[in-house]
């Protein structure tokens, strides 16, 4: 082989391995690009599974206000096609006025009511853990509620002591509302000590209002009693358990 033939083969060897590198870095590249798109997703899955569903757009009273209006819009429509409109639009409009004001009163109720706490509220907005369960599962949530006294006098024990015993009475009556849970005795609500409450539950919790209603009810009026309440400690945890969900499988 000529000298010019050997150089011409080597360069165009030299152009392919170039070639080679330039496609390597490119997949190397779009590799850790994925990588970052699924570890950014993860960490935003993850957040979003440790906020509790404490605000409006995620309770009970969305939801009523989404059927609520869905209903609304169905009675519209048959009333436009048999041509009754006119005639029954001061209904609709009255029902449409009923729809807005429940969601404002609700929104504004479930904005502020923080404000109204005796004491202060600590651990009730985050859920640690992973919630790793499918749309078919919910996933069980181990709660820890321990209540901080600034005066530990006999008086201030006993409201403290009955207060918890309610909030553990209607975690346990949460479990037995959901035969489809299957509680177990070791998931049930108890009495810790005094002033702590432990037992385990799901979402519902938060969205049916039933930490929000003992904070602001019962626990508040402990509070109110001479400020003898420092704080309330909501602790909640995944358990990286899960139960099947009839209703989710349709």
């Amino acid at each position: 082989m000529n000298p010019d033939d050997l150089r011409a083969l080597e360069e165009a060897a030299e152009r392919e391995e170039a070639r080679e590198r330039r496609r390597n870095e490119q997949e190397e590249t779009a590799r850790a690009r994925d990588e970052e798109k699924r570890t950014a997703a993860a960490e935003a899955q993850r957040e979003r599974a440790g906020r509790p569903p404490t605000g409006f757009a995620r309770s009970m009273h969305a939801f009523y206000v989404l059927l609520a209006s869905m209903t609304w819009l169905a009675f519209l429509i048959a009333a436009a096609s048999e041509g009754d409109l006119r005639a029954c639009w001061p209904y609709f409009a009255a029902g449409l006025a009923v729809i807005a004001i429940y969601a404002l009163v609700a929104w504004y109720v479930l904005s502020t009511w923080r404000r109204r706490l005796t004491f202060a509220l600590e651990g009730f907005d985050r859920i640690a853990g992973d919630d790793s369960t499918d749309a078919r599962h919910v996933a069980w949530i181990a709660f820890r509620v321990k209540v901080e006294l600034r005066a530990a006098d006999d008086d201030t024990l006993r409201a403290v002591a009955a207060a918890l015993a309610v909030l553990v009475a209607r975690g346990n009556a949460a479990l037995a509302s959901e035969k489809s849970m299957n509680a177990t005795s070791r998931q049930r609500w108890r009495t810790v000590s005094g002033r702590e409450v432990a037992g385990e539950g799901t979402q519902a919790l938060y969205t049916t209002g039933v930490l929000r209603r003992w904070l602001t009810g019962e626990m508040s009026d402990v509070g109110r009693g001479g400020g003898a309440v420092a704080s309330v400690r909501v602790s909640a945890r995944y358990t990286g358990k899960a139960y099947r969900d009839p209703d989710l499988d349709s």
